[in-house]
């Protein structure tokens, strides 16, 4: 694939749910990946990409182009693999095991169906109502989600299934 092309192959979704990834994790891997994919995302050349990835100390910029390209591609495994040192925090998932069996099944129903009006949101809206009916506590007026609609994105991924344009694949 030619680096000038690669732009066009990820999207605002795939950077937010790095980020994601970012804050729960930060190894240098992910932080130099997702520097890379926003600054090409906004049309900087991949030569002025290269001179300010190298002047942030980030791994270098045909690095992060081979890891972004293996993300965008949906090798979760592969891309999370080789993380020496970096920081592993309890999750939601963690805490609510029996919320991520229901929020799996949800999505497999949802995804087999003929319809493919399937969102994040859908499934972002499905765990809090599920966490507010285990917990047993009342939802704030204040609308916030438990788990952000880029989380449920990169639970999707790590489900194996994902979401583009006016299509779904399993």
């Amino acid at each position: 694939m030619e680096i000038d092309d690669f732009k066009e192959k990820f999207t605002m979704d795939d950077i937010a749910d790095l980020f994601e990834l970012c804050k729960a994790q930060c190894p240098l891997k992910y932080l130099s990946v997702l520097l890379y994919m926003s600054l090409r995302r906004f049309g900087v050349t991949w030569n002025d990409c290269d001179d300010f990835i190298d002047d942030t100390e980030a791994l270098k910029a045909r690095t992060a182009h081979k890891w972004s390209d293996i993300f965008v591609s949906g090798d979760l495994d592969e891309f999370q693999g080789e993380n020496c040192g970096g920081k592993r925090n309890a999750e939601f998932y963690d805490y609510f095991p029996e919320i991520e069996n229901d929020a799996k099944q949800f999505t497999l129903e949802r995804c087999s169906q003929k319809s493919a009006n399937f969102t994040a949101i859908d499934l972002a809206n499905f765990i809090n109502a599920k966490y507010y009916e285990m917990t047993n506590l009342t939802k704030n007026a204040d609308n916030v989600l438990i788990r952000s609609v880029s989380s449920c994105r990169l639970d999707l991924r790590r489900w194996s299934a994902g979401f583009k344009e006016n299509c779904q694949w399993p």
